[in-house]
């Protein structure tokens, strides 16, 4: 019961925290007029290739961003746990110029009980290619900082290029990269 208190108190703070904190943002893309974000070519859904794997992101026309990292991995942050599972980035993304992106997401962090670790808070710089259909994300400016469940930061990599490449995603054409040749098997 004790829990159940702890952590409806912890939605509320959350919740009047992002309401509070919203209001006294002063970035770009608050500043930008709805059409300026609607008409970058960020916006959309993607289909995003990391050297950990594939996943999604959208930028949505209002300044959103929502990346689906993986739901469960190991972490060497956290040596004690086998698993660390984690929420969706959720954030915000403004422009940096007429095809470069600056957008920040967070993922909220717990164990295989539900027990808070944390969070990961990731920075990433997306420039759409020409063809507006690709984009990259290769410049040494990206973040991650992970915190624990007190706020402590146990992780911050800064000057983070993963390299990332990233297909526009649209009805019935998902883009895959090629196949890598498998291995061969050896002959009995």
């Amino acid at each position: 019961m004790r829990r159940i208190i702890v952590v409806c108190s912890l939605v509320v703070a959350l919740i009047g925290s992002l309401g509070i904190g919203r209001a006294g943002l002063g970035t770009a893309a608050q500043d930008a007029t709805p059409e300026e974000l609607a008409a970058h070519p960020v916006v959309g859904t993607w289909l995003a290739m990391s050297p950990s794997g594939p996943t999604v992101i959208t930028f949505g026309p209002d300044g959103s961003a929502e990346l689906g990292w993986a739901i469960s991995y190991v972490d060497p942050t956290f040596p004690d746990l086998d698993v660390v599972f984690n929420s969706p980035g959720i954030g915000t993304w403004e422009p940096v110029d007429a095809r470069k992106a600056h957008f920040t997401v967070v993922a909220v962090l717990s164990d295989m009980h539900g027990t808070y670790l944390g969070t990961a808070t990731l920075d990433g710089y997306p420039t759409v290619g020409t063809d507006g259909q690709t984009f990259t994300d290769v410049a040494p400016e990206g973040r991650l900082t992970v915190r624990d469940a007190a706020n402590h930061v146990l992780a911050d990599l800064t000057n983070l290029a993963v390299g990332v490449t990233a297909t526009r995603m649209t009805p019935g054409s998902v883009v895959f990269p090629a196949a890598s040749p498998a291995a061969a098997t050896p002959a009995a």
